[in-house]
């Protein structure tokens, strides 16, 4: 009986030290993936989040939403769009839940502006998003320019590396003749994202 007493401990000891160890080891490569977004390595970025996806991460859905911010700031929309329509398409659960309503609706937002795609904001935002995210959110909602503005640098205040919230105050500011916070915001953004055309554009646009 002591025996396999003993013998169970070490069994469940053992478990508990390689649960930890993996917990230990998706803490890190989170901790690379934030790193080189906030970088702008994208191409890094994507090739970390595909090799924690190989591994079964416990937060499979974090890696694979960063990994549809990867393929945005490198133009693979096409991609980045098969991904959250997957996303949508399964029974998420828990924090991530607003934040794919949210990416569901941002991405409807680039074919038709509805009462429908709204909903799928605003219930993101019932369900709970990071500080970040409901900043973004909040600026898709809004229906004056200036209220947009202050809701985008509220993101980019949280998350400067946010390839969308950059390209969207760069156009408001355009809008409302701010060209100098627009080419400033340009500048800033086209280091980030090499790859993204419309930071071109908003720069020749704010001179």
């Amino acid at each position: 009986f002591i025996v396999t007493g003993a013998s169970t401990y070490l069994g469940v000891a053992a478990s508990q030290a390689r649960q930890e160890l993996w917990d230990s080891v998706e803490t890190e490569r989170r901790r690379m993936v934030e790193l080189a977004g906030q970088r702008g390595l994208w191409e890094e970025v994507l090739e970390s989040c595909e090799l924690a996806l190989t591994h079964d991460p416990m937060d499979s859905t974090w890696f694979r939403l960063e990994r549809v911010r990867a393929l945005e700031a490198l133009q693979r929309s096409d991609d980045a769009r098969e991904e959250i329509q997957q996303l949508a398409s399964e029974e998420i659960q828990g924090t991530h839940k607003g934040t794919v309503l949210l990416a569901q609706g941002d991405q409807q937002l680039l074919v038709e502006d509805t009462p429908e795609t709204l909903e799928l904001i605003r219930q993101a935002r019932k369900i709970g998003l990071s500080e970040a995210d409901d900043a973004y959110a909040e600026s898709l909602l809004s229906e004056k320019t200036t209220d947009a503005i202050a809701a985008l640098k509220r993101c980019l205040a949280l998350r400067p590396y946010d390839q969308k919230a950059s390209r969207q105050l760069g156009f408001y500011q355009i809008c409302l003749g701010r060209h100098d916070e627009a080419q400033t915001r340009a500048d800033i953004a086209a280091q980030m994202f090499p790859n993204d055309p419309s930071f071109v554009v908003l720069r020749a646009l704010s001179m």
